[in-house]
């Protein structure tokens, strides 16, 4: 499960309250069914992902430069630059491919993962989902 907060989360306390509510009732409809199993065995794998850098125009080199180096755009939006820049070097400049480590439980497996600002994020998956 991937939650993007700002999406439902306008900063307001009502809005917080609102999200707050929603991941609750979200974990509390996850239990229902779960059957508990004992982990007889764990391994630890990776694979490395080549993806092709996106052909969108905002996110090529040139456009991102110009934000990141405007003094007049927000810093959020500068930030955006940086870490945009910084992916494009990684995939586009040095054509390194991505690390997707999993945890393999036998009947489930996590795929660790970074999301935008790298923050680690665990997704599960069951065994009929291949790495």
């Amino acid at each position: 499960m991937c939650v993007t907060a700002g999406k439902y989360n306008d900063g307001t306390p009502k809005a917080r309250e609102e999200l707050t509510r929603k991941i609750y009732d979200a974990m509390l409809a996850n239990r229902v069914g779960v059957h508990k199993t004992v982990c007889s065995s764990w391994r630890f794998r990776s694979v490395a992902l080549e993806l092709e850098y996106t052909r969108e125009a905002s996110l090529q080199h040139d456009v991102m430069d110009r934000e990141l180096r405007d003094g007049s755009l927000p810093t959020e939006k500068r930030i955006l630059a940086a870490m945009g820049l910084a992916s494009w070097n990684r995939a586009a400049v040095r054509k390194q491919p991505i690390d997707m480590p999993c945890v393999d439980f036998g009947i489930a497996r996590c795929h660790l993962d970074r999301h935008e600002a790298s923050i680690p994020v665990c997704r599960s998956q069951f065994v009929g989902q291949p790495l």
